[in-house]
Parts: structure tokens; C-alpha cells; sequence
């Protein structure tokens, strides 16, 4: 059975010699002195856990406004780019997820953990207003260990890379999970990501982890907590799924952000007016 965050695994601190030995391969220097609880889930590849990233207020705000955009217009809502929508797409013929089975038999899973079957929840666009209303742009950019002088970016377009002013949120989604549904393995392809629980999940048995199966030492299963982030690394390793939730809903917001530059020594230039900037 996977170790459970909550009480079975036993987290390793900030300091830990190999966690900063990772987070040094990573290039990521984060800042977490205001969330002392912050802890590291795995030491290498680290897997960061922040308590209280978010309140409970803020988390029940981006719920709201996720919930109203997609009352408003659900099809223009739904976000088209990721695993979701290729499986509900699927399951919506009346026939369980090819894709879906596929992964879930290459990682050896059970029905209990992934139902082919089911739907991959409703996984809509962020506005990123809703992030500037919050303010929460320099909060993260200060938990990722940024300089005051660098900020964020939003750009799906390959072409856009990170500088040394602007790191690049490639895509930036709130998924809200009902009964039965979960995604099968996968990696995000960024060079970090930032996971944070809009919701609880009570209950050992009411599923909804957030599970890494390749780990040394076994699999690790983060149950949901509300206003928790978990920060970590999956551009091409760091196997991921999110378990079969079996009661309540479940609500995550994922930022995929690349940070990763090289100083070139030449002038930078705004994507978005042609400005030199440097």
C-alpha cells in the first residue's frame, strides 16, 4: 500500500543535506521561512510540502470563480491540452478510456486506484486575474526563491523561454474531482510544479491521493489538505497520478511554470512590445 503523508512517512527536513543537494541539481532555492512547517515529502528528487500556502478563504475564492466560469460556458471552460479532456472525451462514447487503460496497465494499477471507466475530472483555465486579485504572484515567486526583480510571465507558446526578469507560467488550471474520478500516470513536462489543494479530502479511505509510484523506498500518497502545496520537479521523471476519489469532490489548483535560463550576455526584449529591457 502506498506510505501515507499524514501519518505513515516520515518527512525529511529543508536542511537535509540531500534535499539541498536536490534542490541545488534543481536550481530552485525556495524560500520557505514563512511556512515552517514546510517539509520535504522525499529528499531526492525533493518533493516539497507546504502547509498553508493558501488560506481557507483564498482557496474557497478561486473555487468560486472556477465554479462560475464553468456554470457560465462548460465547453469553453474545459481546458483541451491536458489528460482530462482526452478522457472524458473517451468515457463520453460509453466505452472506458484507451488512453487511460493503456497507462494504468503499464503502471500495474488496480481499478481501485484508476477507473478506466470514469471520468478525469473538470479541469478549466485559470484566469490569471483571479491570481493578481489575491495577490499571489509574489507570494509564489517568493516561495520558489525569486529575486524581488523577477516576476511572471503567462505563455503556452514554446518560443517564450524564462530571463532572469520573468520566469513562464505554461499553463495555469483548477480541477475539480466528483466520485470515481482520478488521472492515470503521468509527468508534466515543466520545469516545476506547483500543486495546491483547494480542498480537503477526509477520510483514509475516501481516496484522492496524490500518488508517486517510482519512488526508492516505495510509493508515496499525498492526501489532500486544504491551502497545502506540494512543489517539485516532473519535466521528465517524477511518475505521478491522482488516485480514484471514492467520496466528497476534490479541488486542486497546478501551475506549470519553466524558470531554467542561460545568460547569453545579449540585450533582452519583451515578447509582448519588442521594449529592449536590458
Amino acid at each position: 500500500a502506498p506510505l501515507r503523508a499524514s501519518a505513515a512517512l516520515p518527512s525529511t527536513p529543508i536542511s537535509d543535506p540531500l534535499v539541498q543537494a536536490s534542490l541545488a541539481a534543481w536550481r530552485l532555492a525556495p524560500d520557505l521561512a514563512p511556512y515552517p512547517a514546510s517539509t520535504a515529502l522525499h529528499p531526492s528528487p525533493a518533493i516539497i510540502y507546504v502547509p498553508g500556502l493558501l488560506s481557507p478563504a483564498e482557496c474557497a475564492t478561486i473555487r468560486a470563480r472556477a465554479a462560475a466560469d464553468a456554470a457560465a460556458d462548460p465547453a469553453k471552460a474545459e481546458c483541451d491540452l491536458y489528460l482530462n479532456y482526452r478522457i472524458n472525451r473517451e468515457v463520453e462514447t460509453g466505452a472506458p478510456s484507451s488512453e487511460a487503460a493503456a497507462l494504468t496497465a503499464d503502471a500495474k494499477l488496480t481499478p481501485e486506484q484508476i477507473d478506466t471507466a470514469a471520468s478525469s475530472g473538470f479541469r478549466s483555465r485559470l484566469d490569471p486575474a483571479i491570481l493578481a486579485d489575491l495577490d499571489l504572484l509574489p507570494r509564489i515567486a517568493a516561495l520558489l526563491g525569486f529575486p524581488p526583480s523577477r516576476s511572471f510571465r503567462f505563455a503556452e507558446g514554446a518560443w517564450i523561454r524564462p530571463s532572469k526578469r520573468f520566469a513562464v507560467v505554461r499553463d495555469q488550471t483548477v480541477v475539480r474531482y466528483a466520485p470515481g474520478e482520478g488521472v492515470p500516470p503521468h509527468v508534466d513536462g515543466k520545469d516545476a510544479t506547483l500543486l495546491v489543494y483547494l480542498s480537503d479530502v477526509d477520510g483514509g479511505d475516501a481516496g484522492g491521493c496524490t500518488v508517486f509510484p517510482e519512488l526508492e523506498g516505495g510509493e508515496l500518497a499525498v492526501p489532500p489538505r486544504e491551502g497545502a502545496a506540494l512543489l517539485y520537479k516532473s519535466r521528465k521523471g517524477l511518475l505521478h497520478y491522482s488516485e480514484k476519489l471514492r467520496k466528497g469532490e476534490k479541488w486542486i489548483m497546478q501551475m506549470l511554470i519553466d524558470f531554467e535560463y542561460k545568460e547569453t550576455g545579449e540585450p533582452e526584449i519583451d515578447w509582448e512590445t519588442g521594449q529592449i529591457l536590458s
